[in-house]
């Protein structure tokens, strides 16, 4: 009797242990998916902050760090659920165009238009990524 109900007490330990290792794997996929979304929404912002007059040194520190999140979003991108190639390429057109070694010349006018494309790629990117879980990861199950 003692042994079965040792048995029985280990059994829902071990159950309880499991169900909390389940729970912080999901937390980690979620996490995941929250930085692709706050990580496009930075980058949208940094567009929009581009588009009010700003020192001319703003927009070389802006290439650079829109280089660095195109690059980051690319890896959080690729490892999500789902179709991520036109997202993939998107953020390709992105680093290109921002890119902070061969910086394509225009006036501040001309880029406005290009701006709004990159704010607007971004935001519909932070809402696409929203609740993706990362793929090629177990997804917890309840029991």
């Amino acid at each position: 009797m003692c042994t079965a109900r040792r048995r029985d007490a280990e059994k829902k330990r071990d159950l309880a242990r499991e169900d909390q290792a389940r729970h912080e794997n999901m937390s980690r996929l979620k996490l995941e998916s929250t930085w692709r979304t706050s990580v496009a929404a930075l980058a949208a912002g940094t567009l929009l902050f581009s588009m009010l007059d700003q020192p001319g040194g703003y927009y070389s520190g802006m290439r650079a760090l829109l280089l660095v999140l195109c690059a980051l979003l690319g890896i959080l991108v690729y490892r999500a659920e789902g179709p991520s190639w036109p997202w993939l390429s998107g953020l390709i057109v992105v680093a290109l165009a921002w890119n902070p070694f061969f910086p394509m010349r225009m006036t501040r006018q001309e880029w406005v238009p290009w701006d709004i494309a990159g704010v607007i790629f971004f935001i519909l990117l932070a809402f696409w990524s929203k609740g993706r879980l990362p793929r090629n990861l177990p997804i917890p199950t309840a029991l």
